[in-house]
């Protein structure tokens, strides 16, 4: 939310003489002059009373010129794209949990946000799209409470990747059914903001991860193709150890775009992620 206001603090009386001399000249300018002259409408008495008047309160998402994250998203056409909006009905996407996570009315991490979706540890949600070749998955979210899992991509028959939290550190874990999970990339989160943005960029055995305008890279032991795609531990093959449950977070946007989304226009999501 933009608010304009204008100072209603009295004018201090040793300052009145200038003000009274700054109309003056004002007023020498003449009419024309005047008349480009803006004003906020707020009128000053010596007893400190200030009358304002045609003040209007609006909020970010009104301005033409503001690229909300929603906009931003939009124009990388993604293939998949949850945004939790409360009355979506169905849900896109398969829940699993008990209680299930269910979609949320806007709680202030974004400005013109449709919901957000909660979820923490034996909760996640998965459909499985279409997954393009190259690909960018991207999530927005609020800053986890608790470690875990954020988000998920398994495949019954092949290697399952996982972006997990850990001691504010986001990093990416690769391992086939029965093999160790290995880090392939790890980037700090950053401390100072309460909305993040972590991308994963596949270009087939390539693969990047962004965290808030920072990017590590990787291997990946085989391309990407036909995987359960979601937020959380979502179910699939299991290695051999364990994968960190859900973590304790609250997603606002998740989507899947098809090519490789540069590091400008993550930078630009992030940018308006993070506005005031």
């Amino acid at each position: 939310m933009t608010t304009r206001t204008s100072s209603t603090e009295p004018i201090p009386r040793g300052s009145r003489r200038l003000v009274a001399t700054a109309g003056i000249a004002v007023l020498a300018l003449g009419g024309a002059a005047l008349a480009d002259i803006e004003t906020t409408g707020a009128l000053y008495t010596a007893e400190s009373v200030a009358t304002l008047e045609g003040f209007q309160v609006q909020s970010l998402c009104d301005f033409e010129s503001y690229d909300s994250v929603q906009d931003l998203l939009a124009d990388l056409e993604p293939s998949l794209w949850w945004g939790f909006a409360v009355d979506e009905d169905p849900v896109p996407w398969t829940a699993v949990g008990d209680p299930a996570p269910t979609a949320a009315e806007p709680d202030g991490t974004l400005v013109c946000d449709d919901g957000v979706l909660s979820l923490a540890a034996g909760q996640a949600i998965h459909a499985s799209p279409t997954f393009p070749a190259p690909a960018t998955a991207i999530l927005v979210l609020a800053t986890p409470t608790t470690d875990g899992s954020l988000l998920t991509i398994t495949d019954d028959d092949g290697p399952s990747h996982a972006v997990v939290v850990e001691d504010s550190t986001a990093s990416l874990l690769t391992w086939d059914a029965g093999a160790p999970p290995v880090q392939v990339a790890s980037v700090d989160l950053d401390d100072d903001e309460s909305a993040h943005v972590i991308a994963v960029v596949l270009d087939g055995t390539d693969v990047t991860l962004w965290v808030d305008g920072t990017s590590d890279s990787g291997t990946l032991p085989a391309a990407v193709s036909g995987p359960n795609f979601g937020l959380g531990a979502v179910p699939g093959a299991e290695p051999d150890g364990e994968i960190p449950e859900t973590a304790t977070f609250t997603a606002t946007e998740l989507a899947l775009v098809p090519g490789i989304a540069t590091s400008a226009q993550l930078d630009d999501l992030l940018a308006a992620a993070t506005a005031p």
